[in-house]
């Protein structure tokens, strides 16, 4: 039976630092294959299943066949060796029509991730602790998300705040709906890097790159937005910082990059998306301008009414 000792540990606060203990493997030797009916583990209600299990001299061979998990489909090959003096795993899976909000409730205690979620995993990693194991996370895996939303990130409002030059995005209410949401990392000492970021959805889509660092939970990410109903530019933003605190900051000096590599071109576009911006604010331009005029007429006919009372 693997364990860990000690008693748990908040996973707010970090990776769990604590050693396992996989000595009980060494003692027990078995190669079983189960039609499981279903079961629960640690709440979680696992499908019908069949269950290969090998077990010799420490290390552990375990082979899951398509079973029903968080309203879709899993498949898996996991292979623990506690043989050695530190333990390593191999995990392969695949993910089919997973219920999104629910995974995401399960690994990380949010409901902000809606959609439907399908992917693959390959990933090797070694250690005495998750944290050491997460250190060491090397491999691949693609993710794809479908028909769903982030609740809480409203990247119209990002793409407002970029326009009006903000100097950061702050907190947003609402969310972004989206038709795909995907992406694939390599991961290299549990670092994964991502080239391909892509959100399509009705008002809004996006493109990006970053990396997203495991060991120090932080995030360092560069997306491009555009909405679908202007003609404005990419709109590029930083996203940045721990996963606790994820700061977006528009990315204005890149544009300041861009227009360097290229200032005929360049300044030529920013003239033109300058105009499309300023025609967007005329209408709120004219509204003030006519409240002013309509102030100015309202002092004349104050001034009317004072002549005409001292006529009498």
């Amino acid at each position: 039976n693997a364990a860990k000792t000690g008693t748990s540990q908040d996973i707010s606060k970090g990776w769990d630092t604590r050693p396992y203990d996989f000595s009980g493997l060494k003692s027990i030797n078995a190669d079983l294959t189960a039609n499981v009916a279903g079961y629960t583990y640690d709440d979680l209600v696992i499908g019908k299943n069949t269950l290969t299990l090998k077990l010799n001299g420490g290390k552990l061979n375990l082979a899951m066949s398509d079973t029903a998990l968080f309203d879709g489909v899993v498949s898996s090959d996991f292979v623990l060796d506690a043989s050695k003096q530190v333990p390593s795993i191999v995990t392969t899976a695949k993910l089919s029509n997973l219920n999104a909000q629910k995974l995401a409730g399960y690994l990380a205690d949010t409901d902000k991730l809606l959609g439907t979620m399908d992917g693959s995993l390959n990933v090797t990693m070694a250690g005495r602790s998750q944290a050491d194991m997460i250190k060491s996370m090397d491999g691949k895996t693609n993710i794809t998300f479908r028909d769903g939303e982030i609740r809480g990130v409203n990247m119209v409002d990002w793409a407002n705040a970029f326009q009006k030059r903000l100097s950061s995005v702050g907190d947003t209410s609402g969310s972004t709906k989206f038709v795909e949401l995907s992406g694939n990392f390599d991961i290299a000492n549990g670092i994964a890097t991502n080239n391909d970021f892509k959100l399509i959805g009705p008002l809004v889509e996006a493109t990006g790159a970053g990396k997203v660092n495991m060991p120090n939970r932080t995030l360092d990410y560069r997306l491009n937005i555009n909405l679908l109903e202007s003609d404005a530019l990419n709109m590029p933003f930083l996203i940045q910082g721990p996963w606790q605190n994820v700061k977006v900051v528009p990315d204005l000096a890149s544009i300041v990059k861009d227009v360097l590599k290229d200032p005929e071109g360049k300044l030529k576009d920013l003239k033109n998306v300058g105009k499309k911006i300023e025609d967007s604010f005329e209408k709120d331009k004219n509204a003030v301008k006519k409240q002013v005029e309509d102030i100015e007429n309202l002092k004349d006919n104050v001034k009317d009414f004072k002549n005409l009372l001292k006529g009498f």
